[in-house]
C-alpha cells in the first residue's frame, strides 16, 4: 500500500508540474515597444540618449565603476523561459555592449542569444527571433 502511495504521489506531482509549465510557458516582461530591429540598430559607440531615442527609457539603471548597465527587462516568475536585454555603456554614456540571455528552465539556466560589441555581433537568429519579435 505504501508503495501504491508513492508511485501515485509521484504520479500527481508530474501532472502538477506538467500544468504549471503549460500554464506558465514562455513570457516576457520587456521595455514597451522593444523589437528586435531596434535592439539590432543599437551600436557600439552611440550615447546614452541616443540609445533612448530608439528603445525607449530602460526599466532599471545600475551603475558600477566601470559600466553604466541599462535594463530593458525583468525576470518573469513561473515562467519555463523568458528573455533579457541589457544596454552596456562605458565611462564615457557610450555603448560598451548590447546583449540578450534567454533564460530557461524557471531561471534555473541561460543562453546567450545576442552579443554586439565593437568587433564582434554574434547572434542565435532563431531564438533572437523568437524572444524579440
Amino acid at each position: 500500500m505504501t508503495t501504491k502511495k508513492a508511485i501515485l504521489s509521484f504520479l500527481l506531482i508530474v501532472l502538477i508540474f506538467s500544468l504549471i509549465i503549460r500554464v506558465f510557458g514562455t513570457n516576457s516582461d520587456l521595455a514597451k515597444n522593444i523589437t528586435r530591429e531596434k535592439i539590432e540598430s543599437i551600436e557600439p559607440g552611440m550615447s546614452y540618449e541616443k540609445v533612448i531615442s530608439i528603445l525607449g527609457k530602460p526599466i532599471k539603471v545600475r551603475q558600477s565603476k566601470t559600466l553604466t548597465v541599462m535594463e530593458y527587462s525583468r525576470p518573469v516568475s513561473f515562467s519555463k523561459n523568458y528573455p533579457m536585454l541589457w544596454v552596456n555603456l562605458d565611462r564615457n554614456n557610450k555603448v560598451d555592449h548590447v546583449y540578450a540571455k534567454r533564460y530557461i528552465w524557471f531561471g534555473c539556466d541561460d543562453e546567450g542569444i545576442y552579443l554586439r560589441e565593437k568587433e564582434n555581433k554574434s547572434m542565435d537568429k532563431e531564438k533572437f527571433e523568437l524572444c524579440f519579435n
